[in-house]
């Protein structure tokens, strides 16, 4: 048998192993770096989209409904009050 072979092996297979493992740590860190990187800058995003959305302008108290009187000035501000 060839030990100094055996031994090489050993430390071959030991070496891949760490090799694998860390790999494995760094990519997860990598992923969850980069999910958080996004998950921030997509909440700014969503954030600023809202002031110009066209889905929240004009707000629900200045939208024409029929049931409702005159969508400006609000009932709060208006002229004769």
């Amino acid at each position: 048998m060839n030990i100094e072979g055996l031994q090489q092996l050993a430390a071959l297979r030991a070496l891949l192993a760490v090799g694998m493992i860390m790999g494995l740590v760094i990519g997860t860190a990598a992923f969850a770096v980069s999910a958080t990187d996004r998950a921030v800058e997509r909440r700014g995003r969503t954030r600023s989209s809202r002031f110009r959305s066209p889905r929240h302008w004009p707000p629900p108290w200045a939208r024409s409904s029929p049931h409702a009187g005159p969508a400006w000035p609000p009932p709060s501000f208006s002229a004769s009050g």
